[in-house]
């Protein structure tokens, strides 16, 4: 589907390389995911492609979805649909009862609106670089750095179990920092801001019906990974 929409720029979606590494001493866990992966949309990464400090890697073709264009894109769809946007505060589903259908993505609301106490919100934290050329979408689970360059920024990100969303600094600067130690050009870059919110996680994601309401909620930040059924038509 993400490849699918990749032909529309409007949409946000493109396709583009992440290096995934493995530090120096660290004992990787089994690579159960190849099997999942098109062919030819990954390779192991040779010992001088490899950044100084890591054992080895793989680089990885994946969908990147900048949430910045790709949200209101969508929410353009439903409107050219003829959807109508009702924003209403509800704390019983005894409130929509007439709808024929409830479509539950109440996220963390969920905690009180379906009494789940399994719910639990995750901060996450981003610092923002201004953008420029980058080579690829970099992760490393240990340290752990995550970096994704955007259209509009680089971003760089972290999270924690919190319930929160008080920018932390200190977390930012950390945060930075590491970036900074793995990518010196980085330093060149102009800090142009930071953000945080609470993701909805939950150790097993809620998709069940029960009766009219089909519940849809608890993806952590696998929102956009889990977001199309891989058999939508």
């Amino acid at each position: 589907m993400y490849k699918k929409l990749t032909e529309n720029p409007a949409t946000g979606v493109s396709v583009q390389k992440l290096s995934k590494v493995i530090r120096e001493g660290v004992e990787e866990a089994e690579i159960t995911w190849f099997c999942l992966m098109p062919e030819g949309s990954y390779r192991i990464l040779r010992p001088g492609e490899i950044p100084a400090g890591y054992g080895n890697g793989h680089d990885v073709w994946v969908p990147l979805i900048e949430t910045q264009i790709f949200l209101p894109w969508l929410m353009n769809e439903l409107q050219q649909m003829g959807v109508t946007i009702l924003q209403k505060e509800i704390s019983s589903f005894d409130e929509i009862a007439n709808a024929a259908m409830i479509m539950n993505c109440s996220a963390l609301g969920a905690r009180q609106l379906c009494d789940d106490k399994e719910i639990m919100p995750v901060n996450g934290q981003v610092g923002l670089l201004s953008p420029k050329e980058f080579f690829a979408i970099f992760l490393d689970n240990e340290l752990p750095l995550y970096i994704v360059p955007r259209k509009d920024a680089i971003i760089d990100t972290c999270e924690a179990e919190a319930t929160g969303t008080v920018i932390n600094s200190e977390t930012i600067d950390r945060l930075l920092n590491k970036a900074f130690n793995v990518f010196p050009e980085l330093k060149e870059q102009k800090i142009i801001g930071d953000w945080t919110g609470l993701r909805p996680y939950r150790p097993l994601v809620r998709v069940k019906k029960t009766g009219k309401i089909m519940h849809n909620y608890g993806h952590g930040g696998s929102g956009f990974t889990l977001a199309w059924d891989a058999q939508r038509k």
